[in-house]
């Protein structure tokens, strides 16, 4: 497990310092959508539920979410970074 967080960190990293992520300020949840905005307030992305599943969290340049049994990595321009089942990664809170 930790090889997989420091697999991810690394590439979150390398995505942030070649400047390909907008940075998120926040997220707003509608009824069937979460919206990416940047610190101007300009939304730079939208996903809806339904292809993402539930927002567990977002940092600066990236947001994870759950759907089904799968965590979703992604950054601000919504690309998948990483994918990973319930059962071989334990996102919970605390740790």
């Amino acid at each position: 497990m930790t090889k997989r967080l420091f697999t991810i960190l690394l590439f979150l990293l390398a995505i942030a310092t070649r400047g390909l992520c907008q940075q998120i300020s926040y997220i707003e949840e509608t009824k069937n959508w979460y919206y990416v905005y940047n610190e101007q307030g300009k939304r730079i992305g939208g996903l809806s539920r339904s292809s993402v599943g539930e927002l567990k969290g977002w940092g600066s340049d990236f947001f994870v979410s759950k759907r089904y049994s799968f965590y979703y990595i992604c950054d601000a321009i919504e690309r998948v970074v990483e994918l990973a089942e319930d059962s071989k990664m334990s996102l919970t809170e605390g740790s």
